[in-house]
């Protein structure tokens, strides 16, 4: 049985032989093609392992570097500068770290660029150009950071080359030379005057100047027409080779109101601060604004009316100004500050003294300026408050009181009974000078339909490249 058993399981003799035939031929096949392989090869693996020899220790000793940015590609890497805006809720170290700068480069960039322009006044639209420098093994490092906040500066942040061990980077701000010409632009008042003068060209900040200096004689709310008429002649500073520019002081301004023209010349006197004066040289300023708010309606007048609470007849002793909660309040004239706080029925309330035995009152608000106190000085224009529903009201208002050696009196009678200073002398004969030279120039002048200003950005040829983000 178990003979029978070791014939079974052994293999047949001659398939045996036949089979290892076969695998001879087969081995000495695939060792023939490897000798072949090995001889005619111009040796990859020793050039192999020398690159390898190489890479190894780069780890370990290669400078600290930024590593390739995914967005600067090889157009990007031409020029190795880049573009970044600011957008709300940024801040500088943000931004530098996700251009990959390390936190310790971070850390003394915002340092010392805070001390050139504050952090904090970084806005949403400011840009901000980084310029990197390649490095071998497909590495890069910022070279310079460049900001322009305004059009005649530029803040530079460089590194330190001559310092090897470490990035150290050093501020610098440099001045843009410019130059000065001047601008007239001319227009119909159309929804308003600000958007109209806004639609032309002229910068928000000027055209508030513009309505401050003419709420003397023109109730902004009440007084303009859609077929008013209004020019400025104005400066203007620009780069020439950027096209960059910024505006400068008003010169001249009119507005056509009803028919009767207002006219405004900026000068500046020998004595005294510069400011705007009429055709004869009397100062526009007064002692009393004629609106202490913009954008108002009246909704109540001064005099004996049916309180809207109270139900009866009653003594209104000021003028309503209705307007949306947290509209600026400002005063009215220079004076000292005699009460702040809540007053009974008014709500919250301040009042002021003027020269001239004058008073401004200003009730109903829903908070005062920033850091007011009793007996502290303010000036005209100042913000004191804002509109709030504060006390007895039926509604968001300014309630606005004048008095008159501390008796009550409608303010409209007031506004243009105190004159402003009249210039004499040398300093008049100056004016009328200045007066005609600008005149001149209101003549000469093209009509610009164009804005004025743009916004002096750092896509400029003459500072930044052109890859933006």
């Amino acid at each position: 049985m178990i003979k029978k058993l070791i014939i079974n399981v052994l293999p047949d003799t001659k398939a045996t032989s036949s089979l290892s035939s076969i695998s001879g031929i087969t081995l000495l096949g695939v060792a023939f093609s490897l000798s072949l392989i090995i001889f005619t090869s111009p040796q990859p693996i020793k050039k192999k392992s020398i690159s390898v020899d190489f890479c190894l220790p780069i780890e370990k000793t290669a400078p600290s570097t930024l590593p390739l940015s995914a967005e600067l590609d090889e157009k990007a890497l031409n020029t190795l500068t880049k573009t970044i805006k600011i957008k709300p809720g940024d801040t500088l170290a943000h931004l530098l770290r996700a251009e990959g700068v390390s936190n310790s480069s971070v850390h003394q960039i915002v340092k010392i660029f805070d001390k050139k322009f504050s952090v904090r006044k970084l806005k949403p639209g400011h840009e901000i150009s980084l310029t990197y420098r390649p490095l071998e093994y497909d590495s890069i490092k910022l070279f310079e950071l460049l900001f322009q906040p305004k059009v005649d500066k530029i803040i530079s942040i460089k590194l330190n080359e001559e310092v090897p061990d470490k990035p150290v980077y050093e501020a610098k701000e440099t001045g843009v030379q410019l130059e000065k010409d001047f601008r007239r632009i001319s227009g119909q008042v159309n929804t308003s005057v600000f958007s109209s003068m806004l639609e032309r060209g002229v910068p928000p900040v000027l055209i508030n100047t513009l309505i401050h200096a003419f709420s003397y004689d023109i109730d902004f709310q009440r007084d303009i027409r859609s077929d008013d008429m209004f020019t400025v002649v104005m400066e203007r500073y620009f780069d020439p080779e950027t096209g960059a520019e910024r505006a400068g002081e008003i010169l001249y301004s009119s507005l056509n109101v009803k028919g009767k023209e207002h006219k405004i010349y900026y000068f500046h006197p020998k004595k005294g601060e510069p400011n705007f004066f009429r055709e004869n040289g009397v100062s526009i300023q007064k002692a009393l604004l004629k609106t202490p708010i913009n954008g108002a309606r009246i909704s109540s007048g001064y005099g004996r009316r049916k309180h809207p609470v109270l139900g009866y007849t009653k003594m209104h002793k000021g003028i309503d100004f209705a307007a949306c909660v947290g509209t600026p309040i400002m005063a009215a004239g220079d004076g000292i500050i005699e009460r702040i706080g809540r007053y009974g029925s008014y709500g919250k309330y301040i009042r002021l003294k003027h020269r001239n035995g004058y008073s401004t009152a200003y009730a109903h608000l829903k908070g005062f300026g920033k850091n007011l106190k009793k007996g502290m000085r303010i000036k005209q224009g100042h913000i004191i408050g804002y509109v709030g529903m504060t006390g007895r009201t039926t509604g968001p208002h300014l309630h606005y009181e004048v008095l008159k050696n501390g008796k009550h009196i409608n303010p409209k009678r007031v506004i243009n009974k105190s004159v402003g200073e009249k210039l004499t002398g040398e300093d008049l004969i100056n004016f009328k000078k200045t007066k005609a030279r600008i005149e001149t120039r209101v003549a000469n002048l093209d009509v610009s339909k164009t804005a004025i200003t743009k916004v002096a950005t750092l896509a400029a040829k003459k500072y930044i490249g052109t890859t933006t983000s």
